[in-house]
């Protein structure tokens, strides 16, 4: 008997990228799309009443901003996971997706085939996110003034193994090339990455990058 499979939504105005990701989607074993639209105004009248397992929303519609509706599905169906699939990877736009509830934020140069896997990630609890995401995230902690010493205290106390594991999720590294590097299983990678997001209080890939950076662990934020 086969494994039911998971419900995506696209969200996207570009209809041949919108046609492209839906293809992808449905030729994979695991994953299924169950709702599509170019627009914020029929997703949210969609949403109101249906749900799916993982949201792929575009920022820029038509009609709206794809954070808008982001924040409603979070508030609505707290356990569904959501990524952002967008041209769009300055700081304000990167941010507010984060905030409204984004737990994974990938560029539309990415390949198809890691936008699947990425959702795959997402439903194993992670967070993906593209390299470039991470370096501006990075760049836009090193330009704020560094935790006081009262802050430092604070910190969160990672093992070396969580350390090495933090750092592959700051470089934009997948989880098997995480588990890949350091030897271990993709198993044991999401365990660890469990435990680093209860440590740092955060639940998004994009929101452990910036605590680190903000706090200087990892190898982040350090005074050169």
């Amino acid at each position: 008997m086969r494994a039911p499979k998971f419900t995506v939504a696209v969200i996207e105005d570009d209809e041949a990228i919108r046609a492209r990701l839906i293809a992808d989607i449905n030729v994979h074993e695991q994953l299924t799309v169950g709702f599509d639209s170019a627009f914020l105004s029929e997703s949210l009248e969609w949403f109101n009443s249906n749900s799916v397992d993982v949201l792929l929303c575009d920022l820029g519609l038509p009609d709206g901003r794809g954070s808008e509706l982001i924040a409603f599905c979070r508030a609505q169906y707290p356990e569904m996971e959501i990524m952002v699939v967008s041209i769009f990877g300055d700081e304000k736009n990167v941010l507010n997706a984060i905030e409204a509830g984004a737990t994974g934020y990938l560029l539309k140069t990415e390949s198809s085939d890691r936008v699947c896997q990425s959702i795959l990630d997402l439903l194993a609890g992670g967070s993906p996110i593209s390299p470039t995401i991470a370096r501006m995230i990075i760049k836009r902690v090193e330009s704020d003034p560094r935790p006081s010493a009262i802050d430092q205290a604070d910190v969160p106390n990672l093992s070396k193994r969580e350390t090495e594991v933090l750092q592959g999720l700051v470089t934009g590294m997948s989880y098997q090339e995480v588990a890949d590097r350091l030897s271990i299983k993709l198993d044991t990678v999401r365990t660890y990455i469990k435990s680093i997001y209860q440590k740092l209080e955060v639940r998004s890939r994009g929101q452990a990058v910036y605590q680190a950076s903000r706090l200087g662990i990892a190898g982040l934020g350090d005074d050169k």
